[in-house]
């Protein structure tokens, strides 16, 4: 097996990164549709989560990132969400619901 290294590997420029993930988003998109109500309730291995749940999250992250103001909105809601507790936690719980 040939092993490269993180330093070989060429930068991907804006328009490329936009492509990959708009790409992506589509491919998960299309999965999502074809998931019945029972696998929507499926356990993931994220044990506090299940299929709806992860797919939630997945959603707020890519709303996070549509414009600086859903952004900021987000982080806003995310820093009363985690109480005293962790910013992170607080902005999964955002994304979940």
């Amino acid at each position: 097996m040939m092993i490269t290294s993180v330093y070989d590997i060429r930068p991907i420029d804006r328009a490329e990164a936009r492509t990959l993930a708009t790409a992506e988003n589509e491919r998960v998109l299309d999965l999502l549709k074809t998931l019945s109500e029972d696998e929507w309730a499926r356990p993931t291995d994220c044990t506090d989560w299940n299929v709806r749940a992860v797919a939630g999250h997945l959603l707020g992250g890519i709303e996070g990132f549509t414009s600086p103001r859903a952004l900021v909105h987000m982080m806003s809601a995310a820093k009363k969400a985690a109480g005293g507790g962790s910013f992170v936690d607080g902005m999964t719980a955002v994304q979940v619901r």
